[in-house]
């Protein structure tokens, strides 16, 4: 019991606080020394365990939020009820809170290869009730503790489970009522992964040594245009020198944006909702776990949910922290303009740099617009000419950057000349804000592995990126990236393409450590792990109320909820009816017995002898016992008379002497042995 609890709380352990870790891996410890030191098990130790973790829990549960400490609170009293098992309810108790634990691991994982480990676990909690109910023997009110004889002899049993039980719980998934998970629960207090709402120089080149699965995007139709995919995530527009955030930390706009709501009232007044015109792409988005609100989609996007949030600065917000998969659809109009007009606050904000900071890029963007001021187009030019310097330069695309200190955007653009694409995309929003055009950071993805046998897109986190925008008259927010300049292979090719000579560094995954595959034979194994976690995501977790509604409507027609209770109520008559049968059989087999069976067996070997009719007679009495018959057999067959006392003594052990499993199956043995040695000796016995 205490190696299901152990996997049981290994499983949601990410989910427990250090206090409850600490405390249930004592508890567990403790458990398993109680059976050298009883006084360990003792009822006071117990109870002082118990008030300790009420304690806990009350005292961490504003910090953990209800989720959390809901799953704390499970989880200690699954620990804890392996000190109570002095009867048989407390046994069934235990699983139940077992089965309750591993289905509540489901909230936090949602993946396929997380279900195949599920269902594992859970034929595996189920063994020890089929194993407890076959092998306990009552004394009074105690169970002795049963011992585990393996696998085989519950495969037949396990087997009608599921028979039954999968096909049921498939068509309850897609025809029962699909409700929002915990609609009315506050979120799990969760660590945040992939971006970051701030940015400092540097930051992302740590996020791209991972390989872990940022979202997955499928396109309606074939993609027409080969354009670099730059998947929109976040807008930061204040810098203080070292860290770019969004503008409701600028210390001057800090009296106004009194609260988060302030903010996000002053985003969506900086633009009206634009009127989509123009040839759409539509795909759909299908997003990792984060713990983040904001979403990913390429520009100008507009969401199919009226429930995802689209702010004027053409970002998208979900309603709630993701922390499951999440799937959602967009439109996106690439030749629409962002923000043709800008407001005068919005020019302050995408223009303000902090005071006496990088001099050196300010007077190189102050010779700029000395340069070309009195040129058309002349916002336009300086961008060209910073961009060409970046291009001509001996600037360097690499992970590894020296490290900065001071003015960074200096130190680095005028001295160093090697980072990453923050670095690049940090140095010119400063240069187009020193030479008076507004500008502002972008984070988000870059291109993506393309799957042709799913037709899907794959983004992780090593595709994170960082560009600029910058605001032209007719223009409105145009992309500008930078580190297309010094590393053209970024953008076209992807960061393993840039970053060839630097592949030690990047984190290739655990296949990748399978040195005796060949490199052609990983990736078809890499490419069919994720075509078959695409769809388990996208038909299994991305099975939504509303794609729900589609297929009952495509079964049933338009509005015909009627016909969907009914199928609903006949199937689970059915279900519930060959439920009924399957339990009505096992019962009738079950109230005969095994000696009873090999009695019969024995009378019919009888009945085929040619008996005196007044022998027979006796025999065929409604008050005849066993061993009355096998006594007037032997005196009728005396070869038989071994055997036959063999046999009755062995059916009264069975039928009324308390034994042990083994005992029983000895006995049982025994008494076939006997009836198998009865026929052949009849074959040699004539009366």
């Amino acid at each position: 019991m205490w190696v299901a609890v152990l996997v049981n709380f290994l499983m949601l352990a990410p989910q427990l606080s250090v206090a409850f870790l600490v405390l249930n891996s004592l508890l567990l410890i403790i458990f398993m020394q109680g059976f050298r030191y009883p006084i360990l098990k003792s009822r006071r130790l117990v109870n002082v365990f118990t008030v300790v973790g009420a304690l806990l829990l009350i005292i961490l549960s504003k910090q953990l939020g209800l989720m959390l400490t809901m799953v704390n609170l499970l989880v200690f009293s699954h620990v804890m009820k392996l000190f109570e098992q002095n009867h048989q309810r407390d046994f069934y108790v235990f699983n139940l809170l077992s089965l309750m634990v591993l289905a509540t691991a489901m909230i936090f994982h949602q993946s396929l290869w997380f279900f195949l480990l599920f269902m594992v676990l859970l034929i595996i909690s189920l063994l020890p009730l089929l194993n407890y109910q076959r092998q306990t023997t009552s004394v009074g009110n105690q169970q002795r503790w049963p011992s585990f004889t393996g696998v085989k002899p519950y495969i037949g049993l396990l087997t009608k489970l599921l028979t039954v039980s999968i096909p049921l719980a498939i068509f309850l998934f897609f025809i029962f009522p699909r409700l929002q998970p915990f609609a009315a629960i506050p979120q799990a207090k969760m660590a945040k992964t992939g971006l970051s709402d701030s940015v400092n120089v540097g930051d992302i080149s740590q996020l791209v040594q991972s390989n872990e699965l940022a979202f997955q995007v499928e396109f309606a139709s074939p993609r027409s245009s080969h354009q670099p995919l730059y998947w929109r995530a976040l807008v930061m527009e204040h810098f203080d020198g070292s860290t770019w955030q969004s503008a409701e930390h600028s210390p001057r706009l800090r009296a106004i944006f009194r609260t988060k709501q302030h903010y996000l009232e002053y985003i969506e007044s900086q633009e009206p909702q634009p009127l989509f015109t123009g040839n759409a792409i539509n795909y759909q988005v299908f997003v990792q776990p984060n713990y983040q609100q904001f979403l990913f989609a390429l520009d100008v996007a507009r969401p199919q949910s009226t429930a995802i949030q689209r702010l004027a600065d053409n970002t998208l917000i979900a309603p709630r922290p993701i922390s499951q998969k999440f799937a959602y659809e967009v439109s996106s109009y690439p030749k629409l303009t962002m923000s043709p007009e800008l407001s005068s606050l919005s020019n302050t904000v995408n223009l303000s740099l902090p005071e006496e900071s990088n001099p050196r890029l300010r007077v190189l963007a102050k010779n700029l617009v000395e340069k070309y001021q009195n040129r058309p187009n002349s916002q336009a030019l300086i961008i060209d000419e910073v961009l060409s310097k970046i291009r001509q330069d001996s600037f360097y695309y690499t992970l590894s950057p020296s490290l900065l200190t001071g003015d960074r955007l200096d130190q680095f653009f005028f001295d160093t000349q090697e980072g990453f694409c923050v670095h690049y995309a940090s140095s010119f929003t400063f240069l187009m804000r020193a030479a008076g055009i507004p500008a502002r950071l972008v984070t988000g993805y870059l291109g993506g592995d393309y799957h042709e046998q799913g037709n899907f897109y794959s983004i992780y986190q090593k595709d994170a990126h960082a560009w600029a925008e910058v605001w032209l008259p007719e223009k409105g927010w145009t992309r500008v990236d930078p580190t297309a300049a010094v590393s053209p292979e970024r953008v076209e090719q992807g960061i393993d393409a840039a970053l060839a000579q630097e592949q030690s560094l990047l984190n290739p995954g655990f296949l990748a450590n399978a040195r005796w595959l060949d490199p052609v034979t990983l990736l078809r194994i890499q490419a069919a792990f994720e075509l078959i976690d695409y769809q388990w995501t996208k038909y299994i977790v991305g099975f939504s109320s509303k794609k729900q509604s589609k297929l009952l409507q495509q079964l049933f027609g338009e509005q015909q909820y009627w016909k969907v209770a009914l199928a609903v109520a006949l199937t689970l008559a059915i279900i519930f009816a060959v439920f009924y049968l399957i339990i009505t059989l096992n019962q009738e087999k079950k109230t005969v017995s095994v000696q009873e069976k090999y009695y019969r067996r024995l009378q019919q070997l009888i009945k085929k002898e040619a008996l005196p009719t007044s022998l027979q007679g006796e025999l065929d009495s409604p008050s005849m016992t066993v061993r009355r018959y096998c006594v007037l057999l032997s005196l009728h067959f005396s070869p038989l008379e071994e055997q036959l006392e063999q046999f009755y003594t062995t059916y009264e052990a069975l039928q009324y002497q308390p034994l042990t499993l083994t005992q029983s199956n000895e006995k049982k043995a025994q008494l076939l042995a006997n009836v198998k040695q009865i026929a052949e000796l009849l074959k040699g016995v004539r009366y």
